[in-house]
């Protein structure tokens, strides 16, 4: 096993607000996911996707670990918190997986 070895992982979540009626209720439940997840899974989450629709939402996440395992288990812990919220139905979540060993294109300075 090689000791300086980073594993990232990254996803795109999709979801549906069926409750939402303006863009400003469609703020509301991204922010609140947003602040959710960097809080409780300690990754970095960007809102992505289609702005101006009101019932559809889309995050972007991304994280970075020592091992495989670690960062598929972080990624299966973002699906249930999202799942956990009340106000979404995940739509799709994708995720990949991979390590800087990984990557022939590799820049290195």
């Amino acid at each position: 096993m090689q000791e300086n070895r980073v594993f990232y992982g990254v996803g795109l979540l999709e979801f549906h607000i069926p409750h939402s009626q303006s863009l400003k209720d469609k703020r509301a439940v991204v922010k609140s996911l947003k602040d959710r997840l960097a809080e409780r899974s300690r990754v970095s989450v960007i809102e992505c996707g289609p702005q101006d629709l009101w019932q559809r939402g889309s995050l972007g996440v991304c994280l970075a670990g020592r091992e495989e395992g670690q960062v598929r288990s972080s990624l299966a812990a973002i699906l249930r918190v999202v799942e956990e919220e009340y106000r979404v139905v995940v739509l799709a979540f994708r995720t990949r997986v991979g390590s800087l060993d990984d990557d022939p294109t590799e820049d290195e300075s």
